[in-house]
Parts: C-alpha cells; sequence; structure tokens
C-alpha cells in the first residue's frame, strides 16, 4: 500500500527490536492489518515508545481502541505491523502532519481504518507528560503503604552482625544487589529513569528489591507500565 521507510512485526517483542536510529526518531506511523489492509493512522514523539505502547495494550487485551484491539485478537499479532511513514524532526510540526494523513487516507472509515477521531490529537494523554500536582498526587499515593518487612524488629546482637557482615563485603570490593543502579522504563511515558540504588527504587515505589529482580530483563510489566534493568 505504501513505501514505508521502516515496518515491525507485532509478534516482535521489545528487546528484540531493531534499534536503528530510525526507531529513535519521531514522526508519522502506520499500524497495518495485513490480512484486511486497514490501518490506524498516528504520530508519536518517538517511534520506539509508541510502538512499545501499542503492543503492550494489544498483547494484554488492554488497547484504547476497541475496534484495533477486536481486529488484533481475531488475526494475531503476526498479521499486524507497525509502520514509518514520514520523520517529522520539529515535534511542534507533529499534529499537523498527523492531520494531514487523516484527511488523505480517511482511516475512520470502517472500510479503511480503525481511527475514531478524524481530528489530531493525543489519544487518553498519550505522550502527554504529568503536571507536577499529577507527580505529587502519586507521590502521596504511594506513601504509608505496608510493605512485606513492616513490623519486623531485629535484636541489636542481630543488627550488629548484620552491619559487620556487611562491612567486610564492602572491602573486599563486592557490590550488594541493592545497591546495584536500577532502569525504569516508563512505557506510557516513554521515558526512562535510573535510580542509583535498587534501594532507592523500593523507596520511591513502596516495593521489594525481591520483586524488581522477578521483572528484570523480562518483557512483563511491573505495574503494568515499567520494564525493569538492574545495571551491573
Amino acid at each position: 500500500m505504501f513505501d514505508y521507510l521502516h515496518s515491525i512485526c507485532f509478534d516482535t517483542l521489545w528487546r528484540q527490536t531493531d534499534m536503528s536510529a530510525i526507531m529513535r526518531l519521531g514522526g508519522i506511523y502506520i499500524i497495518q492489518n495485513e490480512v484486511n489492509g486497514k490501518i490506524y493512522v498516528g504520530s508519536a514523539r518517538s517511534f520506539f515508545g509508541r510502538y512499545q505502547r501499542h503492543r503492550w495494550a494489544l498483547e494484554n487485551n488492554n488497547h484504547w481502541n476497541s475496534h484495533l484491539q477486536c481486529s488484533y485478537n481475531k488475526h494475531h499479532n503476526n498479521n499486524f505491523t507497525f509502520n514509518i511513514l514520514e520523520i517529522v524532526n520539529d515535534r511542534n510540526e507533529l499534529l499537523d502532519r498527523e492531520q494531514y494523513w487523516l484527511d488523505e487516507l480517511r482511516p475512520t472509515d470502517d472500510v479503511v481504518g480503525y481511527n475514531y477521531d478524524s481530528i489530531a490529537g493525543p489519544t487518553h494523554n498519550l505522550g502527554k507528560s504529568p503536571s507536577q500536582e499529577t507527580r505529587d498526587k502519586i507521590s502521596k499515593s504511594l506513601t504509608g503503604r505496608v510493605g512485606c518487612n513492616k513490623g519486623i524488629k531485629w535484636s541489636s546482637e542481630h543488627k550488629i552482625k548484620i552491619s559487620e557482615g556487611l562491612k567486610k563485603l564492602k572491602i573486599n570490593g563486592y557490590i550488594l544487589p541493592q545497591s546495584r543502579p536500577v532502569e525504569f522504563y516508563d512505557t506510557f511515558e516513554d521515558s526512562t529513569e535510573i535510580f542509583t540504588c535498587l534501594d532507592d527504587a523500593r523507596k520511591f515505589f513502596n516495593s521489594d528489591c525481591s520483586t524488581f529482580k522477578k521483572y528484570d530483563h523480562k518483557d512483563k510489566l511491573f505495574r503494568k507500565r515499567y520494564l525493569i534493568k538492574i545495571l551491573k
């Protein structure tokens, strides 16, 4: 249908995604059903991040576009492709270019595509950064939650033994697991946050280190949002 600049099949896991330079750029993309030719048109600041959002939502039967989701469930991921149609270097021009292609291709027509709205704009706040007020609310909601080790009281003797053991490990150059930096990739915001150590991440998310290790380097989202990589 088009001479796409780049294409990825939706059966491609995020860690197997072609990380060529073009995937780090932004612009106009098309999700295409290779069985019936129907398309979904969208814009993205980062093609890689947007591909991950769409793929995760579709694979978890949780996509904001129910029309696209139903078709995906019927035809399966190996029959859908994520295609780069146009590179847009100036982010201020993204919506103008998206509007151009919506007008040109008319994917809101049920015969043609899956788009609901003929007016370009963010869907369900995708691509938007949360306001400081929203960030404060999230932080407040995480405060005060009880972790799995809360309430445990160690004796003074036991605390001394633990402290001495940790000192010996540090002297020998051993890096404690909870002291390793950890990377959180936010699939919603298409952004990466690196905590200096697992313990800092534990405090921020009010979780525990063992949980982070379960998600480390896996194609499974922590809290249905974050991809975790514990750095060495």
